[in-house]
């Protein structure tokens, strides 16, 4: 199907959610995201939200939406069809989509309900869905950016056939299905960490941020990143994949054989002042972060531990090197405290900022 032919690209405008595992904190967070969006947005920030509970057209927080708001509630099977006949109107406008994919799923997995802080493969496979269609979406119509919200990876491998198994989490999946060389962005309010490597065994770290540092791609990320006004503020710095950078090679010779070699060649690439490879378990006293705007890590846990500690609920994970931006609260599905009224909302109500106002 065609867009609307009286408004070209009225499906293209779209701010796109996709709304995670309903058996997660996500259900919980969603609504805050949307009530956020709602008093923050400008009128060029539609937003369509693929939504996988049973309960999306009666939620009482749609209450809570500002009056004047121009509300479709539709489903998977009538989505295309209800935006064209609103875009073909003189004057046609939608600003909140609430697309519900629960509804029209009959699924083999149905039958095993959605419970709070209980996944299953029902709710496994509403979180797929989601990602999916918000995908499908964007690669037919293209969008402004797209806010994902926490599903598990164990539970999503679990449900996909063999041959799509391997599922490793938002980034690498949209990586590959938008064929974009990508980098993961944790952004906070005064510091920001860039893993150089993400979702492996740590036991594989090594080897994997050799073939990274290699990747024209990465320099490419990070020389946007540096046109970003925030991170043009301070000094970066590169963390040492070993402890005390590896102490003359007493520790390690991943830093005397090549790796004081690629913060070299990489300082001399980046329009910013680059320090490092500098021993990680320093960077984050207080007296030292002040001084850095971006850490880059050399593998996940290097510097998401410290991040999330200290930037708590204010974190963004931030997708690079899409053509789209995409952002995410910093934490997981929290199924021991889904749907227990004490979740917090704070990162994906950031992650909406971020995705309105783009990273600054």
């Amino acid at each position: 199907m065609e867009p609307s032919k009286k408004h070209p690209d009225f499906f293209s405008h779209f701010l796109v959610v996709s709304a995670g595992d309903p058996a997660g904190v996500a259900a919980d967070i969603l609504p805050a995201s949307i009530l956020y969006w709602s008093r923050h947005r400008s009128p060029e920030q539609p937003l369509l939200v693929f939504g996988n509970t049973p309960d999306l057209h009666a939620s009482p927080w749609i209450q809570e939406l500002p009056r004047d708001l121009q509300v479709l509630k539709t489903d998977g099977d009538h989505l295309q069809a209800d935006l064209l006949q609103i875009g073909a109107q003189d004057s046609g406008r939608v600003d909140l989509v609430l697309c519900d994919l629960y509804g029209p799923y009959q699924g083999q997995w149905k039958r095993l309900g959605i419970q709070a802080g209980e996944p299953n493969e029902c709710s496994a496979w509403l979180a797929w869905l989601s990602l999916q269609t918000a995908c499908d979406w964007i690669t037919a119509w293209g969008c402004r950016g797209l806010l994902t919200a926490p599903l598990s990876k164990g539970w999503i491998d679990r449900v996909l056939p063999a041959s799509q198994s391997g599922f490793d989490g938002h980034t690498g999946f949209l990586a590959q299905r938008f064929q974009s060389n990508v980098c993961m962005l944790m952004h906070g309010p005064d510091f920001s960490v860039l893993p150089l490597t993400t979702h492996l065994p740590l036991m594989q770290a090594g080897t994997a941020l050799r073939k990274v540092t290699q990747d024209p791609g990465l320099v490419a990320n990070l020389l946007q990143i540096c046109q970003l006004p925030t991170y043009r503020e301070k000094s970066w710095a590169l963390c040492a994949l070993n402890p005390h950078a590896g102490e003359e090679g007493l520790l390690g010779q991943e830093e005397v054989e090549w790796l004081n070699d690629w913060g070299a060649a990489l300082r001399s690439r980046l329009p910013i002042q680059l320090v490092g490879p500098l021993a990680a378990d320093g960077l984050f006293q207080q007296t030292e972060l002040k001084k850095y705007r971006l850490i880059l890590g050399c593998y996940h846990d290097q510097v998401l531990i410290p991040f999330k500690s200290l930037v708590g609920q204010q974190g963004v994970n931030c997708t690079i090197g899409l053509p789209f931006l995409r952002t995410s609260p910093d934490h997981g599905t929290a199924y021991g405290i889904a749907g227990t009224g004490q979740v917090d909302s704070g990162s994906i109500e950031q992650a909406m900022a971020v995705l309105l106002e783009g990273v600054r």
